[in-house]
């Protein structure tokens, strides 16, 4: 038997079973001051102003500090978002070359 059942029963019946959907936290409850000190922690490890485009994610990010760092591992895998200067067909020839 199908019958038609509305979100409201549906929850109030999970409700009675002791059951509830909650919604999951989507960042931390900090305060002002948090806020604050976070903020200033960021901008004192600035790297990068400005828009960053693929040549740039090469010549600033990759050549003087990925590629330094890698080298002096061992072993190592390096893992990127799609962001879209780590996607663009130059920076994946670079790493082809490298």
């Amino acid at each position: 038997m199908h019958h038609a059942v509305s979100a409201r029963t549906i929850r109030r019946r999970l409700q009675q079973s002791g059951l509830s959907a909650r919604h999951p936290l989507l960042g931390l409850p900090l305060t002002q001051n948090q806020r604050r000190l976070r903020r200033q922690w960021c901008d004192e490890r600035i790297r990068i102003d400005g828009t960053l485009k693929s040549q740039r994610y090469i010549s600033e990010v990759l050549e003087p500090v990925v590629i330094p760092y890698l080298q002096s591992l061992a072993t190592a895998t390096f893992q990127q978002d799609n962001a879209q200067p780590h996607v663009t067909r130059i920076v994946q020839g670079f790493f082809v070359n490298h």
